[in-house]
């Protein structure tokens, strides 16, 4: 699903929005391979994520994300046993 609204704001042409989407999905993708045992990708992909997303400036009068993708990277980290990593994501 979130890859449709992807492609429908790339079509439109909001490069704001898409990115924004993008990031939710790979966040998605990572918590998932999270889930199926593969640590070494879903810190990969949360990486990436929170790198774009700290690459991103926020819009005027826009919500953020509820938990952004580098705290979550942190968390994630955390639940790997990685706690020199996840201090540096936080």
């Amino acid at each position: 699903m979130l890859r449709q609204i992807e492609d429908r704001l790339r079509t439109s042409g909001d490069n704001y929005w898409t990115i924004q989407v993008n990031i939710m999905r790979r966040e998605v993708m990572a918590w998932s391979a999270q889930t199926e045992k593969q640590p070494d990708v879903a810190a990969s992909i949360l990486r990436s994520a929170a790198y774009d997303e700290d690459g991103i400036e926020k819009l005027p009068a826009t919500p953020g994300p509820v938990i952004p993708a580098r705290e979550q990277l942190g968390e994630l980290l955390l639940q790997q046993g990685d706690t020199a990593s996840a201090s540096k994501a936080f």
